[in-house]
């Protein structure tokens, strides 16, 4: 079986990347404008990703792997 690069690590680089861009972007926005609030909604839907790929990648979950392996599924 090919190894293939691990999804969770590319969508944790990509949510840091693009948190760190908006970050910056926060020296450009008035503090009372709309974008400001489209700035802080954009924050809170890139962090869930980014809390979720960092859990996924701590606990070792891997859920594109066949388990033909496993002995105990339930699917035999």
């Amino acid at each position: 079986m090919v190894e293939r690069g691990n999804i969770w690590t590319v969508i944790l680089a990509a949510g840091c990347t693009l948190i760190a861009l908006l970050a910056f972007s926060t020296l450009y926005v008035r503090p009372d404008s709309a974008s400001a609030v489209a700035l802080q909604l954009s924050l809170v839907f890139l962090a869930v990703p980014v809390v979720g790929s960092l859990i996924i990648i701590y606990v070792g979950w891997r859920p594109f792997e066949s388990d033909e392996d496993d002995e105990e599924s339930v699917f035999d």
